[in-house]
């Protein structure tokens, strides 16, 4: 069970209970882990990313497709150009290093209280080799929340955008 504050998780420790916070792959898995939201949202605070972000969607005309995009562009830079907070390396490396597989799959899971913003973009699953990947390839997933759909979707319908957070499962190959 995904507990506050648990940045990574084994799947071997996830439940029923957690398919709002892993989807369904998550919890069905038997090696693997999962890079919580809990993740997502300290990699957001420690770079102050939350911060920038929120002054970038100020500045968004939601009317205006070009100014969606440019914004998301912007934000989706941001987020795949800052560092990965140490903690959050080193829980990621032990976990990949347990699994001991030398390619992996991420599956992308959106995590908020409203279950159709994952059902506006494709299943997102990338399949990659070596940690230093991993780690791009997670931040890639994460800036994925703010592709101009989701930004409009949120903004249509009164959510805020930094409440909605994402999981990457790992699933050993």
């Amino acid at each position: 069970m995904v507990r506050p504050g648990d940045l990574v998780i084994s799947v071997r420790d996830l439940g029923n209970d957690d398919l709002h916070i892993v989807g369904a792959k998550g919890v069905n898995l038997n090696e693997g882990f999962a890079v919580t939201h809990h993740a997502y949202f300290r990699f957001l605070r420690d770079n102050k990313l939350d911060i920038k972000i929120k002054h970038l969607l100020e500045s968004v005309n939601f009317a205006r497709g070009d100014s969606v995009e440019q914004v998301s562009v912007y934000i989706k830079n941001l987020i795949t150009s800052s560092k990965m907070p140490d903690n959050i390396i080193y829980r990621i490396f032990g976990y990949y290093q347990d699994i001991k597989a030398p390619n992996v799959t991420l599956h992308f899971f959106i995590v908020s209280g409203d279950p159709l913003q994952s059902s506006i973009l494709r299943e997102q699953i990338h399949g990659i080799s070596g940690e230093a990947v991993l780690f791009d390839t997670i931040r890639s997933l994460w800036s994925i929340l703010f592709e101009p759909q989701l930004l409009l979707y949120r903004h249509n319908n009164n959510l805020e955008h930094l409440k909605t957070g994402a999981s990457v499962i790992v699933e050993k190959e």
